[in-house]
């Protein structure tokens, strides 16, 4: 679901990328890369209410995601938005 998540969202199929990343978050709900991608595709979209929302909801499930590279990475960006 995640590979599949990310071809559809190199092809600006925004769409089809959300239903997938939301898939993968339901089937690997600790892992913190579907997450990322997903928080990121919003933030690409301007839809930032829903990246900082789903951004909480990772670190609410996965206290340890707040240590890798990507939710600092994510962290950084919402802080200039």
């Amino acid at each position: 679901n995640l590979k599949l998540a990310n071809i559809y969202a190199n092809n600006n199929d925004l769409r089809n990328a959300e239903i997938y990343y939301k898939n993968a978050i339901k089937i690997t709900p600790k892992d913190s890369y579907p997450y990322c991608n997903l928080i990121n595709l919003y933030i690409k979209n301007n839809k930032i209410s829903n990246a900082n929302s789903l951004l909480s909801i990772l670190l609410y499930r996965n206290n340890s995601a707040q240590n890798t590279e990507c939710v600092q990475n994510i962290i950084s960006i919402l802080k200039r938005k």
